[in-house]
């Protein structure tokens, strides 16, 4: 955490991470962390479905809530991988008034298309925008493709980064999420 925030404010910039902490029972808390241009941590958010299929689930406790926090003039809420799976959890941060979800993954490539696919899904569902920030590279079960991307309230990609490292930017219009959701109110909708 300390790299982390001294990372965000050498750069002046927010700077969203994973780490893990120790929960309860002996069990870890798999966490992401962003801190702020001046490395004060702005949002602390434990991952809320731990994969039980890989055995996630037998090292690591459940978050419990969303956290949403201001950025740019965006609110926003984080995400870690697995999560992508649960709509539900997206909107509970959007009811809360997210206009902006950050996902940190470890997405296997065998099932890339489905983190493509899920994260438009999450952006027009919610009307937000969606930025994915998977790894690359192997680890000794897993390639991983990379493939970050953000995705706009209505569903389009706003830039894919390739399978490599490196750093990637695009412009964000915090007014686009409140223009679309008044211009198409489906959000008013939401029974449940």
């Amino acid at each position: 955490e300390a790299f982390l925030s001294g990372l965000a404010r050498e750069r002046g910039i927010f700077l969203a991470g994973g780490v893990v902490r120790e929960g309860r029972g002996g069990k870890g808390r798999n966490e992401a962390v962003v801190f702020g241009p001046d490395g004060a941590l702005r949002a602390r958010y434990a991952k809320m479905h731990p994969f039980s299929y890989g055995g996630e689930d037998r090292h690591y406790e459940a978050g419990e809530d969303v956290a949403v926090f201001e950025v740019s003039g965006l609110r926003a809420a984080l995400f870690i991988c697995y999560d992508l799976r649960f709509p539900e959890a997206f909107r509970r941060a959007a009811r809360r008034g997210a206009d902006f979800f950050v996902v940190i993954a470890n997405w296997p490539e065998v099932r890339q298309e489905h983190w493509r696919v899920l994260l438009e899904a999450r952006a027009i569902e919610n009307q937000a925008f969606v930025l994915g920030v998977n790894r690359t590279g192997r680890d000794p079960k897993h390639a991983y493709a990379g493939g970050s991307r953000l995705v706009d309230p209505r569903g389009r990609v706003l830039f894919e980064a390739g399978g490599g490292e490196g750093v990637f930017g695009a412009p964000i219009d915090p007014s686009a999420a409140a223009a679309w959701r008044a211009e198409f109110p489906a959000l008013r909708d939401m029974r449940f």
